[in-house]
């Protein structure tokens, strides 16, 4: 027969034991989460995302060998907090580095004139009509030009227009504006 005193020592190792698998369990769900996060910001190809599922995987595993109860409310929790990172990520994500970088969200700095011109608001189709303008590129038939200030695509009418040529708006409407060369009249 043993002493108490060594079924105590036991009983507290083995409560000992269980509770290192509640701790585990709880850091390992911890770094999947993490994990889960940093891969929205880090591109690796879905490594970090496969390392924080297995990482989840594990730590629930750990919390259900510790309590079926405790194990239920980690899967659960866990389950729940995946996605509501996820969200959190992509709202947050456009305006990393490298969200500006793969998404058009940069702004206009080191754009030339012509181009933060484009931001300018258009005018409607028939305050267009009998506007001056030039070509920018060849018009065959269709090219850019500058009109009021704003690069807009437009459609020769009767033949090409060669770049640098000034224009005149002969009808626009909201599918598209006709040009035609400064001096031409029909």
């Amino acid at each position: 027969m043993l002493p108490n005193s060594v079924l105590l020592l036991a009983q507290a190792a083995a409560q000992d034991s269980s509770s290192e698998y509640a701790l585990w369990g709880v850091v390992l769900l911890g770094l999947a989460l993490v994990l889960f996060f940093l891969e929205l910001f880090v591109p690796s190809g879905g490594v970090i995302g496969l390392g924080a599922a297995l990482a989840m995987v594990a730590g629930i595993v750990m919390l259900f060998k510790f309590d079926t109860t405790t194990g239920l409310v980690g899967a659960t929790v866990s389950l729940g907090a995946v996605p509501f990172l996820f969200m959190l990520g992509l709202k947050i994500w456009p305006h990393t580095p490298i969200g500006k970088m793969l998404t058009l969200g940069g702004g206009t700095e080191g754009a030339d004139e012509a181009d933060a011109a484009t931001s300018k608001p258009s005018a409607t189709s028939s305050e267009l009509i009998g506007k001056t303008g030039e070509a920018i590129t060849d018009l065959r038939p269709v090219g850019t030009c500058v009109i009021d200030g704003i690069r807009r695509d437009c459609l020769a009418e009767g033949g090409v227009i060669e770049r640098g040529a000034t224009i005149r708006v002969t009808s626009s409407d909201g599918m598209g504006i006709k040009v035609r060369a400064d001096g031409d009249r029909a």
